[in-house]
């Protein structure tokens, strides 16, 4: 989820708030953008931006940043900085793919915080989510919240191995002579394909990135007819990857990813100093307490039903962590 800090401006400098809009699992562009601002923090939402209630922000699809807010194909960004108002907020698209078509509408939720925090990737769960879950200011700051958000996003990814946004980037995989491309992680959408160094017709290519039957347990590459060559690193896939919820411009973090990150922080809300900080940890340990007497008597770690090795130790963490596993590589020789 998206975080941005008062003052803070998404620009093409700096693109936090941005749509990449797709059709058939291939990045396209549009024919019309806009968007709305709205403050989810009061009992009812209100619309933040444009301030006239109705009224859309129009996207300048046509031009290039800087000028204006197209990024790159089917990549575009809406300019807005908040202002006052802190907590979570929601950004909802309104999108035209062709002159005269339906308009289509994604709805992204994002928070806004206080002041910047020093993020070294993307957060599953915000500071304002935090509070509505009863966490207060004397339990931690804002600032602690946003480091301890970052330790636990960070620990979920090592421990099922998957990210929980949607990320660009590119991968180099080996070709095996078969004709269907395995991937380790899932396909949101797929913009070049290279072999050996040279662009394939995206038209030639299979991509499997469908919830219905769910691909993102399997992702994987087509063609239309052959073989992928063998070879170390012989193919190079650009696009954006990641295990989210609806394949598509609002693409989302899985909602028990969210309460997973949650549950972690929850167990580091006491500082490593504190003399509480091990009974946060190991509450779910407990067998027997014997309270006039301090005495207690803890299960063995590993041994509660829904662990696994690897993980937490925390049997309700640890359900729900390892329904996101990769799937282990299975090759030949």
């Amino acid at each position: 989820m998206v975080t941005i800090a008062l003052g803070q401006a998404s620009s093409c400098e700096s693109p936090l708030l941005e749509i990449k809009t797709r059709a058939s699992g291939l990045p396209v562009d549009v024919a019309a953008l806009s968007f709305q601002i709205w403050d989810l923090t009061g009992a009812t939402p209100a619309q933040l931006y444009p301030v006239t209630l109705g009224e859309k922000a129009v996207v300048a699809v046509g031009v290039a940043c800087p000028d204006g807010d197209h990024l790159g194909l089917g990549h575009y960004l809406a300019r807005w900085a908040p202002a006052s108002i802190v907590g979570t907020h929601e950004i909802r698209w309104f999108v035209r793919l062709e002159v005269g078509s339906p308009e289509l509408t994604y709805v992204e939720t994002f928070s806004v915080v206080s002041a910047a925090g020093v993020w070294t990737g993307p957060a599953y769960t915000t500071v304002a989510a935090l509070r509505d879950e009863g966490v207060t200011v004397t339990q931690a700051s804002d600032t602690r919240l946003r480091t301890l958000i970052d330790l636990a996003s960070r620990l979920v990814e090592s421990i099922t191995g998957q990210w929980f946004d949607a990320r660009a980037s590119t991968l180099r995989l080996d070709g095996d002579g078969s004709d269907r491309l395995l991937l380790p992680v899932p396909i949101v959408s797929v913009s070049e394909v290279r072999v050996d160094g040279e662009a394939m017709e995206l038209a030639d290519v299979v991509v499997y990135n469908r919830l219905v039957p769910d691909d993102r347990r399997n992702p994987k590459l087509g063609l239309r007819s052959g073989r992928w060559p063998c070879g170390e690193q012989a193919v190079e896939v650009d696009g954006v990857f990641g295990f989210v919820d609806r394949v598509g411009p609002d693409a989302v973090t899985p909602a028990p990813i969210e309460r997973a990150t949650q549950l972690l922080i929850i167990r580091e809300l006491e500082r490593l100093a504190s003399p509480d900080r091990e009974g946060a940890r190991h509450g779910y340990r407990l067998l027997e307490e014997q309270t006039r007497d301090q005495r207690y008597k803890l299960a063995e770690l590993g041994s509660s039903s829904g662990t696994f090795m690897g993980g937490t130790g925390d049997p309700e963490i640890d359900s729900i962590l390892r329904r996101f596993m990769r799937p282990i590589a299975v090759g030949s020789a």
